[in-house]
């Protein structure tokens, strides 16, 4: 007692201050040092609320406790000391937070405390890490099953017979994950819950001790409304024993629901998501089909090469006007074959057209019984203008079943091969509707990056079904194998044995069923997940097609805007030509002009005709009395010659360099705006 008295004095310390350490000292060590850095994150004594389910000794009901801080903890369980009493029979500790991802409400120095005075495994403290205070779940796929039996046949200094301990107990730990429906969750209305359970059974005494770790009160609920309904209270070992294997159960059932519906929902989310990748068209249809008209005149290519050019030359020449006896007064314009024409022909004069019969399927035509019997039957003359507003209406037909068209047209079979009634009137013929650009655009729309991204988010999630589904079904194997073990342990009570042995087999086969269900749903699993990784990769295919068709169209645009600009250098190029010729045309001109210009200035007398009337006849050189033809005789004036070049060659000599100055300083400045601009943008 004196150990264990010191041991609780020590709390503070666990897991160092257990009386039983078979632990090395440095493994210890590292359980005190992790505890004490995830102690802030991992407690709140601010909310401390400890629930206790305890059936004592002599009493049939199981009585509720909560407890809120560490004095009335240590009075609370210091109760069995006080009144030289043992522990309870059954006792059930819950240790819940307000959330999943919220701190446990209890102190660190409580918990430390609980843990010592029932002397817990350091083991639990791995399966109690992944709780507390987080923003994204830590620790998540942490799993396994920890045991330190004591069945040896020996007293230690782990016995206790005022509390009813004898020191030879079954402890295990583990945890177990499920999901459970959430609200907080937008995309899927689901979450995956774990949960931390520790279990001491005394196989001498059969005192019981759990201490089950959840954020919700779920398991608490279940189990007090489980051991609520029990009639009695165990009055026998076996009894006992096999109250905690339905505690057990009640775990391993709580683990294996819920998750095929929880699948089922990631199932419908994937089907929603990529229920159409198959129907995705990304390149158009190279022969589009459409419905033949509900007269059986189909326009399919091997309707149009069969029903057209079999016509023998006897049966054109019967139908034609030209071969008709009525051809003098029938007006014939010849016009080209087209497609056009000769459905409008056929539409508009049915009951006039002699029809080609075929013979039990051959390509053998009959001609007419009219054009056998000279009976001929002019073709109706129809305007152009008509046959244009019949082509126009015919096309509007077909663009407008193209728009508002719900889905594609289904090809409808071939027209059997009987003959058509002659002189059955054709109704107007509609053309196969041609797959617009813009339809074909919509489908690349269906699928953007975010159905890429929630595809992605639905395979994490498998993913992280698939792991903790696996990890569930480890645990239980490993359950079922440690009870199987354990009964066939020397130590084990052979009448506890004896008599527990229906409610093990129970027990093996129930865990045994949750077992197999988990693994059929880990194998659906599975085919979702690669189900998820082949959609995915055609989803993101269609992305990238439609990434690399937009690139395309936008490569084709900048192709015909290149031309248009290489078209425009070209024009500019002839236009820079042809103002290259013109300059040099002008500069031809302006030096010609600038060297007449002073010799004609001085010959001009523009002043004379005010100081002499009659003298604007005589304007030019030529009319000067320089030189004069005068009745057949020549009169050249030398003198007046030279005085006319001293005055017009300085002057001529003068413009020139008047003109080269100017030349230069405009060049100048020029050279020196283009120089100041460049040092601007360097």
């Amino acid at each position: 007692m004196e150990s264990f008295y010191r041991s609780c004095e020590n709390h503070l310390t666990y897991p160092q201050n257990l009386v039983a350490q078979d632990l090395p000292t440095h493994t210890l060590q590292a359980h005190y040092d992790r505890l004490e850095k995830r102690s802030e994150l991992l407690f709140d004594e601010h909310e401390a609320a400890v629930d206790f389910w305890d059936l004592k000794r002599g009493e049939n009901d199981y009585q509720p406790n909560c407890i809120n801080d560490l004095n009335s903890m240590k009075q609370f369980l210091r109760e069995a000391l006080l009144r030289a009493s043992s522990d309870p029979d059954c006792r059930y500790m819950f240790l819940s937070a307000p959330h999943s991802r919220a701190a446990l409400r209890i102190s660190a120095a409580m918990f430390k405390f609980l843990l010592s005075y029932h002397q817990i495994m350091p083991a639990f403290l791995d399966f109690v890490f992944p709780f507390g205070e987080q923003i994204l779940p830590q620790d998540v796929h942490f799993s396994g099953l920890r045991e330190d039996s004591r069945l040896d046949d020996y007293i230690d200094n782990t016995a206790l017979s005022q509390l009813g301990r004898s020191g030879n107990a079954l402890q295990l730990c583990y945890n177990l994950r499920s999901v459970e429906p959430s609200n907080d969750q937008s995309l899927l209305p689901w979450s995956i819950r774990q949960a931390a359970v520790c279990h001491q059974f005394d196989v001498k005494t059969g005192t019981t001790t759990w201490i089950i770790v959840k954020a919700n009160k779920l398991l608490k609920n279940r189990i007090v409304e489980a051991t609520s309904r029990s009639c009695s209270r165990p009055s026998k070992l076996s009894e006992a024993f096999s109250a905690t294997l339905s505690a057990h159960l009640l775990m391993c059932e709580w683990a294996g629901e819920n998750w095929r519906w929880y699948f089922n929902d990631l199932e419908k989310q994937f089907q929603d998501l990529t229920a159409g990748v198959y129907k995705t068209q990304t390149e158009k249809e190279s022969i589009p089909s459409s419905p033949e008209s509900s007269h059986g005149f189909s326009m399919s290519p091997r309707s149009r090469t069969s029903s057209f050019p079999l016509l023998s030359r006897s049966t054109t020449i019967c139908n034609s006007p030209l071969g008709s006896p009525n051809a003098k007064s029938t007006p014939y314009v010849p016009s080209p074959p087209s497609r056009i024409g000769t459905i409008q022909d056929l539409a508009s004069n049915g009951r006039n057209v002699p029809v080609a019969h075929r013979t039990n399927g051959s390509d053998e035509v009959k001609e007419d019984a009219s054009c056998n019997n000279s009976e001929y039957h002019p073709v109706k003359y129809i305007p152009p203008a008509q046959q244009l507003v019949k082509a126009s209406l015919i096309k509007v037909q077909a663009w407008a079943r193209n728009t508002w068209s719900d889905r594609p047209s289904t090809p409808q079979p071939e027209p059997s091969q009987a003959s058509p009634v002659p002189n059955e009137e054709y109704g107007p013929q509609e053309y196969p509707p041609e797959k617009s650009e813009q339809n074909s655009n919509e489908t690349h729309d269906e699928f953007s990056f975010l159905d890429l991204q929630r595809i992605q988010y639905i395979e994490e999630k498998a993913q992280e079904t698939y792991l903790v589904i696996g990890s569930n079904v480890q645990i239980l194997t490993d359950l079922r194998q440690h009870y199987k073990t354990l009964i066939d342990n020397e130590g084990f009570p052979v009448d506890l044995k004896r008599d527990c042995q229906r409610n093990l087999s129970r027990f093996d086969r129930c865990v045994r069923g949750i077992e197999k269900d988990l693994q059929m749903l880990q194998a659906r699993i599975q085919n979702l997940q690669e189900r998820l990784a082949n959609r995915k990769d055609m989803v993101n295919g269609i992305l990238q097609h439609r990434s690399v068709k937009t690139s395309a169209d936008f490569a084709k645009r900048a192709q015909q805007s290149a031309d248009h600009m290489e078209r425009m250098t070209r024009e500019m190029h002839e236009i820079a030509k042809k103002t290259k010729q013109e300059t040099v045309s002008m500069r031809v001109i302006t030096t010609v002009t600038l060297f007449f210009l002073p010799a004609t200035f001085i010959a001009v007398r523009n002043a004379f005709r005010y100081l002499k009337p009659g003298t604007e006849i005589r304007q030019t050189f030529m009319s000067t009395d320089i030189l004069k033809f005068e009745h057949g005789e020549k009169d050249f004036q030398a003198k007046g010659l030279g005085l006319y070049l001293a005055i017009a060659l300085p002057l001529t000599v003068l413009t020139f360099v008047a003109w080269y100055v100017i030349y230069r300083l405009a060049k100048r400045g020029d050279l020196q705006r283009h120089t100041d601009a460049s040092d601007e943008m360097a």
